[in-house]
């Protein structure tokens, strides 16, 4: 697995994109103030629990290291987040990586290891972004 498969399910994600479109009008916004805010939060669906599969994450820690060679676990999550990721999902810039993930599995098979498996999400994972990427991920794979 290389750097170029994760790009290839991401484009996936990415063609399947529609940016977001807020209903209310500048104008209503002004006269209603935060009432149209949290009319707005209100109409949002309900969070989704997105999982990935260790797969997953030993995929995107391949990617971590095409992208620095040598020093990939010298990087912390926040030199991989504006390094790997965010260019990643430029094109599809109100999605989370895993979202982004998610929104492309949809369109294909999964395959027979479960790779590309979606998941319900059934951990929460908090972590400090001073951290390195190697670190966390390892930590989530033990």
């Amino acid at each position: 697995m290389n750097n170029n498969t994760l790009q290839a399910i991401l484009k996936l994600a990415q063609d399947a994109y529609t940016p977001p479109v807020l209903s209310a009008s500048t104008t209503e916004t002004q006269q209603v103030g935060t009432s149209t805010a949290i009319k707005q939060a209100q109409a949002l669906p309900a969070i989704e629990l997105l999982g990935v599969t260790p797969s997953v994450l030993k995929l995107l820690l391949e990617a971590v290291k095409q992208h620095y060679g040598d020093e990939y676990n010298t990087k912390t999550t926040t030199q991989v987040c504006d390094d790997v990721v965010k260019p990643l999902l430029a094109p599809t810039p109100s999605l989370s990586l895993v979202q982004a993930l998610h929104q492309a599995l949809q369109t294909t098979t999964p395959s027979e290891d479960g790779l590309f498996q979606l998941k319900t999400a059934n951990r929460f994972v908090s972590h400090a972004w001073r951290y390195t990427f190697v670190q966390v991920v390892e930590s989530l794979l033990r």
